[in-house]
């Protein structure tokens, strides 16, 4: 397989750019930002709508209860976020797991063990079931 570059799924331009660019360029791929400007509240809309299943695997509990660890990216979670989180974690809030789509072969399928706690952060510990 010939890779040539590696996109990244940031949209706000606050320095992660930059830095991604840092190491990637250097190992001669190319950096790609498709979704750089992007509203998130647009975002966050299409990916529901396109059906893309995603879980959080990653919460600042500096923002957000550690209880969201593992919940499925839903309409729900989205209206039940506060107001000054972005719908898409895009300030560090959380991070995904993209878990099926209609662009994947076939879904994959997680089985969660623990949430562990470190710092501010807590971790989704899970295993791809096979």
């Amino acid at each position: 397989m010939n890779v040539e570059g590696i996109a990244f799924g940031d949209m706000f331009c606050n320095g992660i750019v930059e830095y991604r660019r840092s190491y990637v360029e250097p190992a001669g791929l190319e950096a790609v930002f498709p979704l750089v400007g992007e509203d998130s509240h647009d975002l966050a809309n299409e990916i529901l709508e396109r059906g893309i299943e995603t879980v959080l695997v990653t919460v600042d509990r500096n923002v957000l209860s550690e209880s969201l660890c593992g919940k499925r990216y839903s309409r729900e979670l989205i209206d039940g976020l506060p107001t000054d989180v972005d719908p898409c974690g895009e300030d560090g809030e959380f991070h995904t797991l993209v878990c099926n789509s209609k662009y994947f072969s076939h879904p994959i399928e997680i089985q969660s063990h623990s949430v562990e706690t470190a710092q501010r952060f807590s971790h989704l510990r899970y295993e791809v079931a096979s």
